[in-house]
């Protein structure tokens, strides 16, 4: 498993044990991570504090807060909450999730989930459910190659209904991604949803420093920055209509503005780099 999906998951976890106000409540992150893992995670944030922050004194639960809730977390829990609030909304039928990493949308819904990823993802994440308890008849998981054309025929294979109405979720996977890429995946995501589904998807507009310089020393480079012009032509060579692009500022006002005025200090702050958008099937 990817080290930016196992550092998301301890930003959901660490963020949910905090007392008082919370972005995304999400009661199964810490569960999908060893007890070894945690410890070695929040140490590794911890001691990485002048990273981030040269000026930051102060000891290694300080320097901890400071990292996640001042770089790291704010990233992952509003992706988390995003997701949850438009599929709460969406009137869809079943879940679609694409390289979901630890990622558990859909997973309190009651509905059908089919999660696609690449085999040695989906065997680590199964493992990991199934330790935790957390295996459920609604989850199916599709091992396939997103990279490539075709995938699709394996999530129906695996009981996924191309008639039902769909929430499919695109989170934190287009910064890894060419345009073109990019492209052939939401286009191949189309064929399977039927009018009235949804796809929700995470779009960096611009490098990201942190973030970027953490993923490419993990071997995980992020590659394509888009704009709204570009984000409108692209769903609709893929059958798609952009209907929801929350700018940074959007989603300030929607998910830190009410977290930061319930508590103190350490406050969130969106990404300023990053759109998060609907697109409807066309």
């Amino acid at each position: 498993m990817s080290m930016t999906a196992l550092v998301s998951a301890f930003a959901r976890a660490y963020h949910t044990r905090c007392e008082g106000a919370k972005i995304f409540d999400d009661k199964y992150a810490r569960l999908l991570l060893s007890t070894e893992e945690h410890e070695q995670i929040g140490a590794h944030m911890a001691s990485g504090v002048s990273f981030f922050d040269p000026a930051f004194r102060g000891d290694a639960g300080d320097a901890l807060r400071r990292v996640m809730d001042g770089y790291l977390s704010p990233t992952p829990l509003a992706r988390a909450a995003f997701a949850a609030e438009e599929l709460s909304r969406s009137g869809a039928a079943q879940v679609l999730s694409l390289a979901a990493g630890y990622d558990t949308v859909g997973y309190d819904s009651g509905l059908p989930v089919f999660e696609a990823d690449r085999p040695e993802v989906l065997a680590d994440k199964q493992a990991r459910l199934e330790r935790a308890g957390l295996i459920a008849a609604t989850l199916h998981f599709v091992p396939a190659d997103l990279s490539r054309l075709g995938w699709a025929a394996q999530v129906t294979a695996a009981g996924f209904d191309k008639e039902r109405p769909t929430f499919c979720a695109v989170m934190g996977l287009s910064y890894y991604l060419t345009e073109k890429e990019m492209s052939l995946l939401l286009r191949e995501a189309s064929s399977l949803l039927p009018r009235g589904s949804r796809v929700v998807l995470d779009v960096p507009i611009a490098a990201q420093r942190c973030q970027g310089a953490l993923a490419a020393k993990a071997g995980e480079a992020m590659k394509t920055v888009y704009d709204k012009a570009k984000l409108e032509r692209m769903a609709r060579s893929c059958g798609l209509h952009l209907a929801l692009y929350l700018t940074p500022q959007d989603i300030q006002a929607r998910f830190f503005d009410p977290y930061n005025t319930e508590v103190e200090g350490c406050l969130m702050y969106a990404p300023a780099d990053v759109v998060y958008c609907v697109l409807t099937r066309a």
